[in-house]
Formats: C-alpha cells, sequence, structure tokens
C-alpha cells in the first residue's frame, strides 16, 4: 500500500512539473502605476505594482525586479504574500526586488512611499519577472515594458534679492493697466470711496444697492509680458537656480493676473512636443505646462542669448514687458538687452542669478 501510495505521489508530482515546466509564467502579468505626474522635491508620493495570478495553479516561487530611477528613496508599506523586498543601487542603475507567492487566482499588490531629492523628470522603465517550476529545477524569466514618469518640480527659492526690482517692475504693469481703462466698456461695479470722479457714479445701481456706486471699467487693451528664460552661458547650479527663479516669477504673475507668455532656450529633457515657446496665457492649466516643462529641462540649451532675444524681438507688440532670468551677462551680451528694448520700446527687466558650479 505504502509503495502504491509513493507511486501515486510521484506520480503527482510528475504530472505537475510537466504542467509547470516551460508554462511557469504563462498567464502571469505585472502593472506598476504612479499616482501623480507631478511632484515637489522630498514630496512622497505612490508608487504601486500588482501581480495578477489567474490560473488554476499556485506560483510558488516569483522574484520580481524593477528598474527604477537611482536616486528613489522608498519604504515598503507591504502585503503579506510578500517574503523579501530590497532596493539596491550599484553605480548608475538602481533596482527594486521582491520575492512572493501567488495562489491561484490571486493578485498581490505592493505600495512604496517614495520620495526623490532633485528637480528632474524621473522614469520606470521596465520590470522583469522570473519564476521556476513546480520542484524548482528550472526557471524562466520574462521582461515587461513599463513606461511610467513623474516630473520633479524646481524648488521655490527665496527671491528677497529680486523683490524691488521686480515688484516695482509689477507695480507699473498694473498702473499702466489702469490708466488705459476705457470709459466705454463697463466691466461691474463697486462701492464709490471718494476717489473717483462723480461722474462715474452709477445713480440707478446706487439705487439699487442702497449705498453709492461707481462704474468699473474695462481696459482698451489687455498688457501682458514675456518671461525669457535663457540658461545659455550658465554652469550646472545657474542653471537650476533659473529654473527655479522661472517657476517663482510665473507664480507671482499668476498672482497679479497678469497674462504672460514663455520664451526659453532651455533644453527639454522628453519629447512632449514643442516647449521653447508657450503663448499668453493665464490660469492653472497654462501654468502647470511651463512647470512641467522646467521640471524636464536638462542642463543644456539649444539656441544661445543672442538667438533668443531675437525671437523676444520677433514677438513683440504694443504694451507687453519682458522679464529676461539669465545668468550673469557680459557688456556686449547687455547690449543686445538694450537693443531688444530699442526695438520693442519697452524696458526689459534683467534678474541675474548666481549659482554653485556642479550643482544637481
Amino acid at each position: 500500500m505504502s509503495v502504491l501510495f509513493v507511486i501515486l505521489l510521484a506520480a503527482v508530482a510528475a504530472a505537475l512539473e510537466w504542467l509547470s515546466l516551460g508554462h511557469c509564467l504563462d498567464g502571469l502579468s505585472a502593472q506598476v502605476g504612479i499616482d501623480r505626474r507631478v511632484a515637489e522635491c522630498g514630496e512622497t508620493f505612490a508608487l504601486t505594482t500588482s501581480v495578477v495570478n489567474p490560473r488554476r495553479l499556485p506560483v510558488l516561487f516569483l522574484h520580481l525586479t524593477e528598474r527604477v530611477p537611482q536616486e528613489l528613496d522608498a519604504a515598503l508599506e507591504g502585503s503579506g504574500a510578500v517574503k523579501h523586498d530590497v532596493l539596491t543601487h550599484e553605480g548608475m542603475v538602481s533596482t527594486l526586488e521582491q520575492t512572493l507567492y501567488l495562489m491561484p487566482r490571486q493578485r498581490v499588490t505592493r505600495t512604496i512611499r517614495a520620495t526623490l531629492p532633485r528637480r528632474g523628470r524621473f522614469v520606470l522603465r521596465g520590470l522583469t519577472l522570473q519564476a521556476g517550476d513546480f520542484l524548482g529545477l528550472e526557471e524562466a524569466s520574462v521582461q515587461q515594458n513599463v513606461y511610467r514618469e513623474i516630473i520633479i518640480l524646481p524648488p521655490r527659492i527665496d527671491m528677497a534679492e529680486f523683490e524691488p526690482a521686480f515688484g516695482n517692475y509689477l507695480g507699473d504693469i498694473s498702473v499702466c493697466r489702469f490708466i488705459l481703462s476705457d470709459p466705454i466698456l463697463t466691466a461691474g461695479f463697486r462701492e464709490y470711496t471718494g476717489r473717483e470722479p462723480q461722474r462715474d457714479i452709477s445713480w440707478p445701481r446706487s439705487l439699487r444697492e442702497g449705498q453709492l456706486m461707481v462704474k468699473q471699467y474695462d481696459y482698451t487693451s489687455e498688457l501682458t509680458a514675456t518671461v525669457i528664460l535663457n540658461v545659455f552661458g550658465g554652469d550646472p547650479g545657474e542653471m537650476e537656480r533659473c529654473y527655479s527663479v522661472a517657476r517663482c516669477v510665473c507664480e507671482r504673475l499668476e498672482e497679479k493676473r497678469i497674462t504672460y507668455s514663455f520664451l526659453t532656450n532651455a533644453s527639454i529633457a522628453a519629447t512632449v512636443g514643442r516647449w521653447s515657446y508657450i503663448g499668453d496665457g493665464l490660469g492653472p492649466q497654462h501654468l502647470s505646462a511651463i512647470l512641467e516643462g522646467l521640471g524636464s529641462a536638462a542642463q543644456a540649451y539649444e539656441v544661445t542669448l543672442v538667438r533668443l532675444l531675437e525671437q523676444a524681438g520677433a514677438r513683440r507688440e504694443a504694451e507687453r514687458g519682458f522679464i529676461l532670468i539669465t545668468p550673469a551677462l557680459g557688456s556686449a551680451d547687455m547690449e543686445h538687452v538694450r537693443r531688444l528694448e530699442r526695438e520693442t520700446g519697452q524696458r526689459v527687466l534683467v534678474l541675474t542669478v548666481e549659482g554653485t558650479e556642479g550643482a544637481a
């Protein structure tokens, strides 16, 4: 009886081995997801990996290797099916590895809380599934192409050194915009303060409101600004500060509700369409397009400062201000800036940044 039992057990083992041999990865699939596309430096985001076993047989051993950004810092939240998990940094390559088992028709999900310490565009490019047969005599592996990216924005910096000049420049734009109000186009009404001329009082509106109300006029033209970001001639540290200053400038223009365009010679580290010029706009979507480009930008340039200023001059129009963010300029460079001022009839506000060589 015992001999018959051993023979039966061997037959079952041989059948399972035959079924699993060469088919241990059949039907297995893995997916990788990131819970956001854009994050701040050091901000925590979720990196989720799911493995599905749709078969009726268990997977007793599965080794999963993911290629992740080199500077990724991660902490495992966990799943009971995960036996081992480790993040390894070797040279320019980092891998996130886990060993797990899957019961029939089971999905195992592992969530990592991760951070990235610096600005840039970071990509998850693929993973490898490695499993063995029933008896562990052979192993098979398969690679799955994965493309998930996250963009880390340039950090905000203290703008105190630029505040006097920048604040005055925005004030000039606001004053000019107020002066150009059109007495024909009424945008709304507001309370009378005593400083407005009496001819602006709306008597019908005042009667309805029970207090003096004056007309609030629209404007004859929409004053705009062009933010020009130059990285030509800068070291890595200066380029990084240029990206941060550009972010702060665009956010201030949003706060002041000043319509603006964006022009740069920075090279972008992705093929996401044209980014060197973004037309006039205002609002979250407009700002987001610029910020994603600043996060993805490389420490490289496409055209010189001279060519960049020529592009800015080609888009000149009345009542447009120019804000140039740049590394230190020489006397020859400043002459090109002055030429842009002569051609457009507008003053160019130059914000010069300094950085640390080799900064990332």
